[in-house]
């Protein structure tokens, strides 16, 4: 009968610690499949961010200032002895201002230029 007894418990207690090491396991398991999600989600929002706008400088575009303020239309495209543009020819306050290369960049609704409108006064 202790002998019975005995197996009982040694069968208990195995089970118990089969029972342990699938619980670890399982958890083990769900650790691993969310951390695998989350580098999923990330590499795919890595692949599908958006490209730089490409700055396209010609006449009849717009310029505005960083904070948005519309500058006027460049009117023409400065460029140098070796043909690299130098900057951009715009009206501004009823006279032409060349704005610098250097200072522009692609925006949504056309070429920004870093330069705020006290900056573009001194031009």
């Amino acid at each position: 009968m202790v002998a019975v007894a005995t197996s009982i418990v040694h069968c208990s207690i195995t089970t118990l610690r089969k029972f342990r090491i699938m619980k670890f396991l399982a958890y083990c398991a769900a650790v691993l499949t969310v951390a695998a999600s989350a580098t999923v989600a990330h590499a795919e929002d890595a692949v599908t961010a958006p490209a730089p706008a490409v700055l396209e400088l010609k006449a009849g575009k717009s310029l505005f200032t960083a904070s948005g303020a519309r500058v006027g239309k460049i009117d023409r495209v400065v460029t140098n002895a070796a043909g690299e543009t130098v900057g951009v020819s715009v009206i501004y306050n009823a006279q032409f201002v060349t704005v610098p290369a250097a200072t522009l960049t692609a925006g949504e609704k056309g070429v920004v230029t870093s330069l705020d409108k006290k900056a573009l006064n001194k031009l």
